[in-house]
């Protein structure tokens, strides 16, 4: 019988992660060469007076143009100087050229490109214009222009080379930076309350460090060539000093008189430049994030005692406790969200969105796909991706409005009284971190925890949320994880800093049956230990039924129906929220053909005039397409976006 790993088989099983990488990089043969190749000429460079045999600058005119013998391996130039130790010294100029100008190159472009692609706007639009202008010039030319300003020399060779390349680093990191800023571990760790440059540094960076990598390898030949290029026009390395673009320039000369003498020199940077090629990719292929999932033993659901009892420390409960206010702490007020469509017109993706949260309450938003669900979400915590705005409305959260807060202060309150939980944990997961780094990190930054109290507490969230063994998964990675475990640690550290406000998007998709318990089970728990309020966004009513107090309705990016759970189950108002409520099986009738709700939510740039559902609507009639209902509110906590209601026979919604 096959039984599930623990942690513990991991640890045993797994190697770490230059273990990975050692493992995979040998299997790539030629690239293995390569990396031998390569520090045998740095090592030979660095210990060049003990490795060459003779003085590079040692002439014998009486051994000039010599052919390859025992005495001299390689040869001798016009002037008698030994070929071979000639080369050895000559590698000195151009790796010094290629490590120094990568350097600067890579401090220069890395910082830029990654500013420009997670900031975009005005400063992205600028730096590429002139990204653009110099990319359209040939890169000797853009040298030759350096070099006149600056004059010859290594150094200012270096910096010519560190400019050049530079415009490569910042489209490079760029262009992966934009695809990687949309990732959900990122929107995850501004939800968290962290700020830019560490989101950059401690997240986007290693993430984006693979491509960069293998790029540089390869950028590595190219600045080889560009430095051996400008020795032979006598722009870099003085006269006496050797290298291996003038060395070619020498043997120029005298071709004629000696064949051979262009061929090591030639042959050296050849070699070189094919070894950084293979070299990068033979990285680009161990450095591939692994895709394998392990499938870890998911824990069945036991009561966790406090944190307090267990080690001593200050209940979370008493971290934040809820203020004993009849006012909502939630209220949200004719919010409408607005992103730029054709004819330079505007999509209204939200509009009039408004509904209250009590403390210590859960609220459901429900609706099909395409309803809005998410965007609300977003939108409380300030997260519409750009071009997106909030154009209209209020979001007050404890009796401040969020609506027109900079940055810093939305990262503040992210941080400290607002979280998300995620949908799909496995990718809002930041894959190159540990679990207890994650945990850990807006425990530091927003509380200025030390590293061994932040470990220790997250070890606390943990065990919160139920994690069997803590100290053993703390330091395991995502991939290690199963997706109930995953899903447990994103809750784990939503509640790292004991949030007022939890928003849950779609908790348990992707989860099987029984860990959808054991997570509705667990939020539940959590929210009557911490006195917590609780938004759940769902297309699963089941979930509404089971943990919610009160109902949103949403559809086409409004708000159709507000009610407590039970009325919304026994009584709707809408017809939306009719239909939706007719699409639950019913188990006590098996032989009944499962009701479907025709259509589909229409797009946002296509939506109808008047009632937006009444294209679906079986009580529409001529009204319904041409006047705009608002939200009407009838009951106490009760209201419905339906200009018929009245008119409709409350049994025919039944």
């Amino acid at each position: 019988m096959r039984t599930d790993p623990t942690p513990t088989d991991h640890a045993t099983r797994r190697h770490t992660s230059f273990g990975r990488f050692w493992q995979r990089f040998k299997r790539q043969r030629p690239a293995l060469v390569a990396a031998g190749g390569l520090i045998l000429l740095v090592a030979s460079a660095l210990f060049a007076p003990w490795v060459a045999a003779y003085n590079p600058a040692a002439q014998d005119l009486r051994a000039a143009f010599q052919e390859p013998n025992l005495t001299h391996w390689l040869g001798t130039d016009a002037l008698g100087r030994d070929t071979l130790s000639r080369i050895i010294y000559g590698a000195r100029p151009s790796l010094w050229a290629g490590f120094c100008g990568l350097g600067l190159a890579a401090v220069l472009g890395i910082p830029l490109g990654m500013l420009a692609g997670y900031s975009q706007g005005i400063f992205d639009r600028l730096l590429m214009r002139v990204v653009d202008m110099l990319f359209a010039l040939p890169s000797v030319i853009v040298a030759f222009a350096v070099l006149s300003i600056m004059g010859p020399g290594t150094g200012n060779v270096i910096v010519a080379i560190g400019l050049l390349i530079a415009t490569f680093y910042v489209r490079l990191t760029r262009g992966v930076v934009l695809a990687e800023r949309e990732q959900l571990y990122v929107e995850s760790a501004r939800v968290g309350g962290i700020a830019t440059p560490m989101i950059l540094w401690h997240h986007l960076l290693p993430n984006i460090a693979p491509p960069i990598i293998v790029q540089t390898a390869q950028f590595f030949g190219i600045v080889l060539l560009i430095e051996s290029g400008l020795s032979f026009l006598g722009l870099g390395t003085g006269v006496n000093e050797p290298s291996w673009g003038r060395m070619l320039a020498d043997a120029q000369s005298s071709i004629f008189r000696q064949p051979f003498l262009p061929l090591p020199p030639g042959l050296a940077l050849t070699l070189t430049v094919l070894a950084c090629n293979l070299l990068g990719g033979g990285l680009r292929d161990a450095l591939e994030r692994e895709h394998d999932v392990v499938v870890a033993a998911v824990p069945q659901p036991r009561p966790a005692p406090p944190a307090a009892a267990k080690r001593g420390t200050t209940p979370f409960a008493l971290l934040h406790p809820v203020p004993p206010v009849a006012a909502p702490l939630l209220a949200v007020r004719g919010l409408e969200v607005r992103f730029p469509g054709r004819q330079q017109q505007e999509l209204s993706i939200l509009h009039d969105v408004a509904f209250d949260v009590a403390p210590g309450k859960t609220l459901g938003i429900v609706g099909e796909s395409g309803s809005g669900k998410s965007m609300t979400a977003l939108a409380l915590l300030g997260l519409v991706p750009a071009p997106g705005r909030i154009s209209a409305g209020e979001i007050w959260l404890n009796g401040r409005n969020l609506v027109g807060l900079s940055e810093a202060e939305l990262r503040r309150v992210r941080g400290r009284e607002l979280a998300m939980v995620f949908q799909e944990p496995m990718i809002a997961l930041n894959p190159v971190l540990s679990v207890g780094q994650q945990l850990a990190e807006p425990l530091q930054r927003l509380h200025g925890m030390g590293r061994r109290q932040a470990r220790a507490r997250g070890i606390e969230l943990l065990d919160l949320v139920r994690m069997p063994k803590p100290t053993q998964w703390i330091d395991q990675y995502p991939h290690q994880l199963s997706g109930g475990m995953a899903q447990r640690v994103m809750i784990a550290r939503a509640l790292a800093c004991n949030q007022r406000l939890l928003v849950a998007d779609e908790p348990t998709t992707a989860l099987d049956v029984t860990v959808q318990g054991q997570i509705l089970t667990m939020l539940t728990d959590l929210q009557r230990q911490l006195g917590m309020t609780l938004i759940v966004i769902t297309h699963d009513l089941a979930v509404i039924a089971e943990i919610c107090d009160h109902v949103v309705v949403m559809y086409a990016g409004e708000v159709v129906e507000l009610a407590p759970t039970p009325e919304l189950f026994q009584a709707p108002r809408h017809p939306y929220s009719a239909a939706l409520l007719h699409t639950l099986s019913h188990p006590d009738l098996p032989g009944l053909r499962l009701p479907v709700l025709l259509g589909m939510v229409p797009d946002a740039s296509q939506w109808p005039t008047g009632c937006r559902f009444h294209p679906r609507c079986s009580f529409a009639d001529g009204n319904c397409s041409t006047m705009h209902p608002t939200l009407q509110p009838l009951a106490a906590e009760q209201a419905s976006r339906c200009m018929r209601l009245h008119e409709i026979e409350s049994l025919k919604l039944q």
